[in-house]
């Protein structure tokens, strides 16, 4: 055999070796039915399925929203959700002077008042005393609060020592104090 013929056949050997080898095996054709999202996006049976399913969302998107509106429109929810949204008054007292405590000669007058907003009481109790520069108390007087109507308010009249510099007021049961520098002569 010539040369020539002999590199031939072994080039076509070599060939038909590596398309051998590299060759894929093509799928076999089964006999199961092809899953829906196997077919052709463009076919109609695959856009007939695509309607249906968001059809399908559409209709649950809608009756969500119709059951959050029924629910709405309830009236103990309705309720319930304006007092979650809406700043409620929170029950509070204010001790004051109601005018400018005053000495006349030995006698100090203390007009105080409390505004109650939502407490449930109707008296309380203060306590009025006088404190020196050296922070010594020298008198101490209480009172009772009652309503007249418009206010809790008190005229407290106590005698005042010469030496008082300061009238301080408590408020019996809470943390609330005032003091009011008096001068006596």
């Amino acid at each position: 055999m010539p040369a020539q013929q002999r590199q031939g056949r072994l080039s076509d050997v070599i060939t038909r070796l590596s398309a051998a080898r590299f060759r894929r095996s093509l799928p076999q054709p089964t006999t199961e039915p092809a899953a829906p999202y196997a077919e052709s996006p463009r076919s109609w049976s695959a856009i007939r399925s695509r309607l249906t399913r968001q059809r399908r969302r559409l209709a649950i998107g809608t009756a969500g929203v119709a059951a959050v509106g029924v629910l709405l429109a309830l009236p103990p929810i309705r309720t319930q959700l304006r007092d979650s949204f809406t700043r409620l008054p929170q029950p509070y007292t204010a001790l004051y002077f109601t005018s400018p405590p005053r000495v006349d000669g030995t006698v100090l007058t203390v007009p105080v008042s409390v505004h109650a907003v939502d407490t449930s009481t109707d008296t309380y109790n203060v306590r009025v005393w006088t404190v020196d520069a050296k922070g010594r108390v020298d008198d101490s007087q209480t009172a009772d609060l009652k309503w007249d109507g418009q206010a809790l308010s008190a005229v407290v009249s106590m005698p005042v020592n010469p030496q008082a510099d300061y009238v301080w007021v408590a408020l019996n049961g809470s943390t609330e104090t005032l003091h009011y520098k008096i001068a006596v002569a």
